[in-house]
């Protein structure tokens, strides 16, 4: 099945809705329930036969209820929710309502057919506001004829709403009329704060529960994370401390796929075998799609993410009715939603969370890092978000939160150095770290200054930078390359011992150079290393699934050879076949030999001989000798020496 960003926004968009199911599951049958950030909800009971429509710019701002019919004649219902923003305008008072509402009336009353438009009082269950009637005169097509707008006090918020029609305001204008009567503010739940202590569970052996996925022992591993989950619907801990168990085990490793499916086909009904393989899946979806920008990633790539999403969103699907607190499903939402570009059902997403956990940090953790500017959002936006949750979280959250603002802050300053950096103007850029780093000590500034000392060949520079970007950001938060390119820098003072650490902690954090040199050193006995094919294979096919050319390549030659593992021709050209088309020389090279023998595949001579011209241009002398040696005089002439003077 072919999978695209469409199919993953259907699963996203059934998962909302089970979402809001579980956030509502104790209301009214016919009554809706949209949550409204950290102002609680607004609960409506909509009339049936009314489809809706939520539309909203983030999970900071107001969203906008729209409803229309799902069958007969056309019309539009929008209500806009509105509570006190810090950096936003006052909102009326409800003495002052009447007055804002009869402005709005005058503005209409030029483009009306009534000369005079009365405001109407609106008295609700637990609010009251006014409201206007007004008749367009003369309507555009497709728009509508009658208006009713106005605005209704309850508590806190304020609900304006405008509803269109061309009916008149006997059916769907009094039906909204009427929902707006019975709108009830459900106020944010208070929730203490976790209670720690003896109630907590140790910090999880990430070790150990690694080593039980391996061997099989799903019983003992599940009982080890639903220990967690059981201490979080306790409040004994709180979602972080909760999620840190299952983000800490889960390692995006390609080979543990069957042993997550053999975990979830014996225990099913297993909140963390489900929520686990969930986050399992989407960090493969990423893993899939490489971290190079769009323009330079294959329609493959996005297909196997996509195919990844859309198996994770299933099973986070199933997870989300399997326990009374299942928050922890937020987070993999969220990344998914970034990933095929769905900022709205992001804040969705939140707002769900919230509503299941007022105190939730890490659905707020991950939405954040959507605001980046380099996400398409702001600083600002940022600052907004933590000015918003503050009251929310405890200390040491809001100032992890903070240094992810700073960090972005800082990054946006740092760009023009960014930019000589990529184009190569070393020297330039690291006199604009120098004045960064007078002014503060920043990780990003220390980590890219670092890394222009090493393309200059100052690898000593480099690692001082490079050690002090990791005293201040030890996670990789700023600059997730920070160990790797300390590794490339410790392998050039040839301090291979020092190195290997570096290497395995990136490696597993998915870092392609690092999985990649590990592959050679284990299996060319790179850099004096004891050669091991088993632990080679390994390596080279983590960087092979990121879309690493040279791994691929890598992976092909040790199935060609068997090295460790059975022979396999087939496979090997599958491997340097998908290594070609990233540009390996070498790989071009035996591919075409494959292709003219017809060894694995089916034998194709002109194929072959275009991936050996393509490796010679890039001065690949196997190729150029494969050349030489397997065409006629005649065959050489056209397709080779003619080719090149026509080139030139």
């Amino acid at each position: 099945m072919i999978h695209s960003r469409s199919t993953v926004l259907r699963g996203l968009l059934g998962l909302g809705l089970v979402c809001s199911f579980l956030a509502v599951a104790h209301a009214q049958p016919a009554e809706r329930r949209y949550p409204l950030a950290e102002r609680g909800a607004l609960r409506l009971a909509v009339p049936q036969g009314w489809s809706e429509q939520v539309a909203r710019r983030d999970a900071l701002t107001p969203p906008t209820i729209g409803y229309g019919p799902e069958a007969g004649p056309p019309f539009q219902v929008l209500l806009t929710p509105l509570w006190q923003m810090s950096l936003g305008p006052a909102l009326p008072a409800p003495g002052e309502i009447r007055k804002h509402v009869a402005s709005a009336a005058e503005r209409v009353k030029a483009q009306a057919i009534e000369k005079s438009i009365p405001v109407l009082e609106l008295k609700g269950r637990e609010g009251s506001g006014y409201y206007f009637r007004a008749t367009d005169r003369a309507p555009q097509p497709g728009q509508y004829m009658y208006l009713t707008q106005g605005m209704l006090a309850l508590g806190e918020l304020r609900i304006g709403f405008t509803i269109l029609t061309n009916d008149g305001h006997q059916t769907a204008a009094a039906a909204a009329l009427e929902m707006l009567r019975g709108a009830r503010w459900e106020r944010p739940r208070q929730v203490p704060a976790p209670t720690g202590g003896a109630d907590a569970p140790p910090k999880p052996d990430v070790g150990r529960l690694r080593a039980l996925l391996e061997t099989g022992k799903f019983a003992e591993l599940d009982a080890a994370l639903a220990a967690y989950q059981d201490a979080y619907r306790r409040n004994a801990i709180g979602d972080a401390e909760a999620a840190a168990a299952i983000l800490a085990f889960v390692r995006a490793a390609p080979e543990l796929r069957a042993l997550h499916d053999r975990w979830v086909a014996q225990m099913p009904g297993s909140y963390v075998a489900r929520l686990a393989r969930a986050e399992y899946l989407k960090r493969l979806g990423y893993l899939a799609r490489g971290k190079a920008y769009a323009g330079k990633t294959s329609n493959a790539q996005f297909a196997d993410m996509y195919a990844n999403f859309s198996a994770a969103a299933a099973d986070l699907a199933a997870a989300v009715k399997l326990d009374p607190k299942p928050v922890l499903v937020v987070d993999p939402l969220i990344d998914i939603a970034q990933g095929v570009g769905a900022p709205q059902l992001a804040a969705n997403f939140v707002d769900a969370a919230i509503a299941l956990d007022p105190r939730v940090f890490s659905a707020r953790a991950s939405y954040l890092a959507l605001l980046r500017p380099e996400w398409g959002g702001s600083v600002e936006q940022m600052g907004l978000a933590i000015e918003t949750w503050k009251d929310a979280l405890e200390p040491w959250q809001s100032e992890r939160l903070r240094r992810s603002v700073t960090d972005a802050r800082w990054r946006a300053a740092l760009d023009p150095a960014a930019k000589l950096v990529s184009a190569k103007r070393f020297e330039e850029a690291i006199k604009l770290y120098d004045e960064a780093l007078a002014q503060a000590p920043v990780a990003r500034a220390f980590a890219m200054r670092g890394y222009s000392h090493a393309q200059l060949g100052r690898h000593a520079k480099a690692i001082e930078d490079y050690d002090r970007a990791l005293e201040l950001d030890p996670e990789g938060v700023c600059c997730s390359g920070t160990r790797s390119n300390r590794a490339r820098s410790l392998l050039q003072l040839k301090a291979v011992d020092k190195a290997l650490p570096d290497l395995l902690a990136a490696a597993e954090n998915d870092d392609a150079f690092a999985a990649r040199e590990l592959a050679m050193m284990y299996a060319f006995g790179r850099h004096g290393t004891k050669r091991d094919y088993s632990v080679a294979r390994r390596w080279c096919e983590r960087a092979a699934k990121q879309g690493d050319g040279l791994a691929m390549y890598c992976m092909g030659g040790i199935v060609h050879a068997g090295l460790g593992v059975p022979k396999d021709a087939k496979g090997a050209a599958l491997w340097f076949e998908g290594a070609a088309k990233r540009g390996v020389a070498d790989a071009q090279a035996d591919l075409a030999f494959m292709l003219w023998q017809g060894q694995g595949v089916a034998q194709n001579r002109p194929e072959a001989i275009r991936w050996w011209k393509s490796a010679a241009k890039q001065g690949n002398q196997r190729a150029a000798g494969q050349l030489e040696a397997n065409l006629s005089w005649w065959e050489y002439f056209t397709e080779v020496t003619l080719a090149k003077w026509l080139e030139r």
